[in-house]
């Protein structure tokens, strides 16, 4: 059987896969919004801003990192074992 591996590939965009991106860019919206929220009730400093782009900056940097490793899905793999997965098996 004859299999096509640009079918199988992931896609990636500079040298990141997508899903990754999209992760990144909902820490981008999330961090923004909450800065946003945050605002109608104190003032937040312009820096806030400038640190939000400096974080998803330094976390892009290390995903990059991680992935030319080739760990299957770095940001995936790293949020279902820390979110997702249950600690024990209870049988």
């Amino acid at each position: 059987m004859k299999t096509y591996l640009s079918l199988e590939k992931k896609s990636r965009v500079l040298g990141l896969p997508v899903n990754d991106w999209i992760l990144l860019g909902c820490l981008v919206v999330g961090l923004t919004l909450l800065g946003g929220m945050v605002n109608l009730f104190v003032p937040v400093p312009r820096g806030y801003y400038l640190t939000i782009l400096l974080l998803i900056s330094l976390v892009g940097w290390v995903v990059q990192k991680a992935n030319k490793q080739q760990h299957p899905g770095f940001l995936f793999s790293f949020l279902s074992f820390h979110l997702v997965q249950a600690k024990k098996i209870v049988s």
